[in-house]
């Protein structure tokens, strides 16, 4: 319903809160789909809902921090193995 920018008030909220616990964690179709879902809410109403917004960017913040070790532990990995 996001995706469809249905109910964004209600939604919203609940999807960010398991998205700061969890970046990757995924809705019906794939891992991260729920992520990408926010991601695409139009712009005028994260204008709206500032507060929602911050959420979001520490979300973001988080996703990169846990990418940004991932990337390091998966090139320390192939070093090692490869």
């Amino acid at each position: 319903m996001i995706g469809q920018q249905m109910n964004l008030d209600f939604l919203l909220p609940l999807a960010l809160e398991q998205l700061i616990q969890n970046p990757f964690g995924s809705g019906d179709l794939y891992i991260g789909d729920l992520f990408c879902s926010i991601l695409k809410v139009e712009k005028e109403y994260w204008k709206e809902h500032k507060e929602l917004k911050n959420e979001l960017d520490e979300v973001i913040r988080t996703y990169e921090e846990a990418r940004k070790t991932l990337e390091e532990h998966i090139s320390k990995y192939r070093s090692d193995h490869l």
